[in-house]
């Protein structure tokens, strides 16, 4: 046990540090962790559909976000009613288009079985009492939590959401 919390301890300061030198250089905020460690905390708490929408918007535009740029964006999408205080996305395809400043996105529709390999979507996941959701692009997993968390091996698929 005592492994396990030095080796999750060392992966955080490594995610810290990571934070720090992006936040200063202006890189994107939006790697594999950011979520465990960002720090608005209803992000930080609730925040993987959001961020997995936000990074498929990063690869559309190839715009990268910083965090005020991200906090913003929140405020904005819960203005407009997009997402609850706590980041319940209500509106998945309209929350994409605020993030890529377009139209572009016109539904939203879920699926049992996986796209194409080639495409992009969100993967719905459970475990008892939970939901997580996840990117993914041309068959490459995105996860705004660190993927490799012990508890990441706890949830099963639910659905697939692909926004066209």
């Amino acid at each position: 046990m005592k492994k396990v919390i030095f080796k999750m301890l060392k992966l955080v300061r490594l995610l810290i540090i990571n934070y720090r030198k992006r936040k200063e250089k202006g890189e994107s905020m939006l790697i594999p962790g950011v979520q465990s460690t960002f720090p608005h905390e209803k992000l930080k708490m609730f925040g993987c559909y959001f961020f997995a929408l936000l990074k498929w918007a990063e690869k559309i535009t190839g715009r990268n976000f910083n965090v005020d740029g991200i906090i913003n964006l929140y405020e904005q999408a819960k203005r407009l009613k997009l997402i609850s205080e706590d980041v319940f996305v209500h509106n998945p395809k309209e929350l994409l288009n605020l993030f890529i400043n377009s139209k572009l996105f016109t539904k939203v529709v879920d699926v049992l079985t996986p796209p194409k390999k080639d495409s992009v979507y969100i993967i719905n996941l459970k475990k008892p009492g939970y939901n997580h959701f996840v990117l993914s692009v041309d068959g490459e997993v995105w996860d705004s939590l660190d993927p490799n968390r012990p508890a990441a091996k706890q949830y099963t698929v639910d659905s697939y959401r692909v926004i066209s």
